[in-house]
């Protein structure tokens, strides 16, 4: 078989399956990545919804911050921080570089909140988000709007689920490239051996 046919057969053959490994790796890639990311959240949820419960029961801030300094540059604790219905801090354990983080301007308002970001939960509305208070510190981040007026804010760093993120995607990346690459060679030896 002359070689421009066998090149132009092994094209047609490679072409639709290298499409078909790429789409599936993309789709893996983005199912593990949401999933780590998702995951990263889940203490704060539980925290942050204990805490709103707690002061609509009339507990007080106090009751629900414990009486720790957690610095969200370095620490991978959680960290909580309770806001009066006007949005002022009321009392929080986060910090960064040593003072107490602003949230950003609106956090605290619900009408600012997405539908696809907003939940009804037993403990009141609740918004997920990521926030970069700093430049290097990400952290997973969850308000409540307790039934009592006040918000909880609940965060995480996200080093370690980036890190993991990270690796996934180099991972993915090698996976891919050795199965197109293997799928070229499958596509070069049918073409050869269809006209053999």
């Amino acid at each position: 078989m002359p070689l421009k046919t066998l090149a132009h057969r092994t094209v047609l053959l490679f072409l639709p399956l290298a499409f078909a490994v790429t789409g599936l790796s993309g789709l893996v890639a983005l199912a593990v990545q949401q999933d780590l990311r998702q995951g990263a959240n889940d203490p704060q949820i539980q925290i942050a919804e204990d805490a709103a419960v707690a002061l609509s029961e009339g507990k007080t801030p106090i009751s629900v911050v414990p009486d720790t300094s957690i610095e969200i540059s370095q620490s991978l604790s959680p960290f909580i921080m309770v806001f009066g219905p006007d949005g002022g801090l009321i009392l929080g354990d986060a910090r960064l570089h040593g003072e107490p983080p602003a949230l950003p301007p609106g956090l605290l308002d619900e009408g600012t909140w997405s539908l696809q970001k907003g939940y009804a939960t037993p403990a009141g509305s609740e918004t997920r988000v990521t926030w970069q208070p700093h430049l290097g510190v990400r952290a997973a981040l969850v308000v409540v709007h307790a039934k009592n007026g006040m918000f909880v804010a609940v965060g995480r760093s996200l080093r370690l689920a980036e890190e993991r993120e990270s690796a996934l995607m180099d991972e993915v990346l090698l996976a891919w490239l050795a199965t197109v690459i293997g799928t070229l060679f499958v596509s070069a030896f049918c073409a050869y051996m269809r006209k053999a």
